[in-house]
């Protein structure tokens, strides 16, 4: 009996390859789907783990921290600190923007932060901050940002 099945694939080679290679491309594209929407759920958990907050404050009607621009008065950062339970409030300013990079526009968030507040990022290496940045322009021209040579960013 299976003589006869691989003489049959013998003969019929052509059709067996395309189907063997057509179940390994659809194979292959599951597994890449499924790691690009993985890839979307991490990148969000990194991002709100590396602001260091457990929960976030936000008007009505916004859709999220990093989906739109909403403000709140400063000095609901005040209201929330006194809050049971609150160890450390911090104002955070997350913008969505757009900026020109080598001739080509790429979306952009702007991220502004208390020094050493919540979202301050970890430095390994570098200048550290220690003042605000004074114009929007000077980050703005600079996508990378945390490149040692240029930050603080100087004008």
């Amino acid at each position: 009996m299976l003589v006869i099945t691989f003489r049959d694939l013998i003969y019929r080679y052509r059709q067996f390859l395309i189907a063997v290679v057509g179940a390994g491309v659809v194979f292959a594209m599951a597994l890449l789907l499924t790691g690009m929407a993985n890839s979307f759920r991490v990148e969000v958990d990194n991002t709100v783990e590396s602001v260091g907050a457990e929960a976030w404050v936000l008007p009505d009607g916004s859709t999220g921290p990093f989906t739109s621009f909403g403000a709140l008065p400063l000095d609901t950062v005040d209201l929330v600190a006194e809050m049971g339970g609150v160890e450390q409030a911090d104002p955070l300013a997350i913008i969505p923007t757009t900026t020109t990079f080598e001739g080509e526009v790429r979306p952009l968030r702007l991220i502004g932060h208390r020094l050493g507040g919540l979202g301050t990022p970890t430095w390994s290496r570098g200048v550290r901050p220690t003042a605000w940045v004074r114009s929007w322009s000077t980050i703005a021209s600079r996508p990378r940002w945390a490149n040692a040579s240029t930050w603080p960013a100087r004008s």
